[in-house]
């Protein structure tokens, strides 16, 4: 396991090419794949700082750079901003995304992908 695997598993498409129909189930797998039993299943860790993913590995240490967690590459952001601003963003009217999202690096991602289920259901 690796970065390769762990990216072929929750980001195999940047956040540029999702489209607006598969914007949540899209943000709920790359947040899924930053909770720590997935991290660790892959054998990397998430060096928030710099906002990589890198290999645990002591040899060859690779590095992907997840510019999709800014909020300039969010799909819904991308989406509703251009459209109506936040308030038209299913995180917001759910609940909002602004403290999960700020808090990434002292609260991890669950919070984020409990916020992004909540609104999936709710929207249905």
């Amino acid at each position: 396991m690796s970065v390769a695997t762990w990216k072929k598993e929750y980001m195999p498409v940047s956040s540029s090419r999702c489209l607006k129909r598969n914007d949540l189930s899209w943000s709920i797998r790359k947040w899924t794949g930053f909770l720590v039993k997935n991290l660790e299943r892959h054998k990397v860790w998430w060096d928030k700082g710099n906002m990589e993913i890198r290999d645990t590995s002591a040899s060859g240490v690779r590095s992907h750079t997840l510019k999709s967690l800014s909020v300039g590459h969010c799909p819904l952001c991308r989406f509703y901003i251009a459209s109506a601003g936040c308030h038209g963003c299913p995180l917001v009217l759910y609940g909002g995304c602004t403290y999960q999202y700020t808090n990434r690096f002292t609260d991890g991602a669950y919070p984020m992908v409990r916020l992004l289920r909540k609104a999936e259901r709710l929207l249905g």
